[in-house]
């Protein structure tokens, strides 16, 4: 064909490695768009998570929520949940925290402002009968100090008619 065999050969080696070459830059810029997808969609979203689990672990319910934009995957949706059982754990928090405030105050008669549920219901009918329970103390120890109270005032009274008596005595004597 006009062509010798050593420059065609020359040719078929240089277009192999062209088409390397650009397989090699292809599967680089590949691996370079997979590692940005990744970090965004994956290695990013769980460190807010992590993030977020440790505020949470370390007593801190008050932190703001994360402003990443989740997708809607099981780690958006896992985060999510993380977030809201933050906001259901703050809230019984400061739910628990006003009603005992209000006992060491001396006001038994707060209730729960929050809806208790699942395993927190046992929290809502401890306050409950605590309540109960100190209210009717409270309702004994009220009934005593009026016993108190009358008896008080007889020995008062016996005692005044007794000094009364004591005078008149004392006089006729």
């Amino acid at each position: 064909a006009g062509y010798s065999s050593a420059d065609s050969d020359n040719s078929f080696f240089f277009m192999v490695l062209l088409a390397g070459g650009i397989a090699a830059i292809a599967c680089v810029l590949t691996a370079i768009v997979l590692g940005v997808i990744v970090r965004k969609s994956i290695t990013k979203p769980i460190a807010v998570a992590e993030e977020l689990a440790s505020e949470m672990n370390a007593g801190n319910l008050g932190v703001p929520d994360s402003t990443f934009k989740f997708a809607n995957d099981e780690i958006g949706r896992f985060v999510k949940n993380l977030e809201n059982t933050k906001h259901s754990l703050n809230s019984y928090i400061g739910d628990m925290s006003r009603i005992l405030s209000d006992m060491s105050e001396g006001d038994f008669s707060s209730t729960p402002a929050v809806e208790y549920i699942g395993d927190f219901t046992e929290i809502k009918t401890s306050f409950e009968k605590i309540t109960s329970t100190l209210s009717g103390i409270i309702t004994n120890m009220n009934a005593s100090a009026d016993y108190v109270m009358t008896g008080s005032n007889q020995i008062a009274d016996g005692a005044a008619v007794l000094a009364e008596g004591t005078t008149r005595q004392a006089t006729a004597i």
